[in-house]
């Protein structure tokens, strides 16, 4: 069995942007036209984590991974604002703000998977849309496409007064994923709830606050631990004759399994990164 992992670009952008009045409240109400925003993003061709990838998926976590220098499971301020190197510290502390979904002041792994999950579809849906290639999506660039997705021009035309929050008759990227975000979580349930379908759990328990797993054995299910202190063999102190943690991995496929389901079997695994 081989395990890989897949590098990322790490392009994200800051969500700050000062609402229009009218565009504030129709994104309050939650629906636009009368159609709720959560209908909208399905016919924009937005899959949330329902799309996501196994080879986004471990770039996300591998991510989280390198910003997450004290291995509790969460990003604080000073590990993602601080002291990142990408972008500006205004960006970056948008990109927190956006993600930290308790508002708690710390950003756990579900919450950081989540938030680059609607903010990259976001991206790739609506940039798709500039057909000058000019980083900007003009109204009519953004009605040409989103007529025919919506199926009604007028719903087409407050879509895009709505994610045009200082009107000017053209959107960019932190604008829009301000707008798009909270209309990407009006569902209300949590990011473990959410991304709970990825791992194959009925429901993952959050543990913020936790520093240790209750039984003292760690485990790890898939990108996501019911714990704060995620599984990381290379650092988990096993020596030869020590046994596996049970954790969930992928096979050459993509396939996840648990390693318990090895057991009482004489197996070779081979772990690897494909770069």
């Amino acid at each position: 069995m081989r395990s890989f992992c897949f590098p990322v670009l790490l392009l994200m952008v800051s969500l700050f942007a000062v609402p229009r009045l009218d565009a504030q409240q129709e994104s309050t109400d939650m629906k636009i036209g009368g159609v709720d925003v959560a209908t909208i993003l399905e016919r924009l061709g937005a899959k949330l984590e329902n799309g996501i990838s196994t080879e986004d998926m471990a770039g996300y976590d591998r991510h989280f991974g390198l910003v997450d220098s004290n291995e509790n499971g969460r990003h604080s301020k000073v590990e993602y604002i601080d002291n990142g190197t990408y972008l500006t510290p205004g960006a970056r502390r948008g990109i927190f703000n956006a993600a930290d979904s308790d508002k708690d002041g710390f950003v756990t792994k579900a919450e950081y998977v989540l938030n680059r999950i609607i903010t990259d579809e976001a991206k790739a849906l609506v940039q798709a849309m500039d057909d000058n290639k000019d980083g900007m999506v003009q109204r009519a660039e953004f009605l040409k496409h989103a007529e025919a997705r919506l199926s009604e021009a007028e719903l087409a035309r407050k879509v895009f007064d709505s994610l045009d929050t200082d009107a000017n008759t053209e959107l960019v990227i932190p604008e829009y994923l301000r707008v798009w975000g909270k209309w990407a979580r009006v569902d209300g349930k949590t990011p473990e709830q959410r991304l709970a379908v990825l791992t194959g759990e009925a429901e993952i328990r959050s543990a913020r606050g936790r520093r240790g797993p209750p039984n003292g054995n760690a485990r790890n299910f898939g990108p996501f631990s019911r714990n704060t202190e995620p599984v990381r063999l290379n650092r988990a102190g096993l020596k030869i004759g020590s046994p596996l943690p049970d954790i969930s991995i992928f096979d050459a496929d993509g396939n996840a399994f648990q390693m318990s389901s090895l057991r009482g079997k004489h197996t070779v695994l081979v772990f690897g990164c494909l770069t």
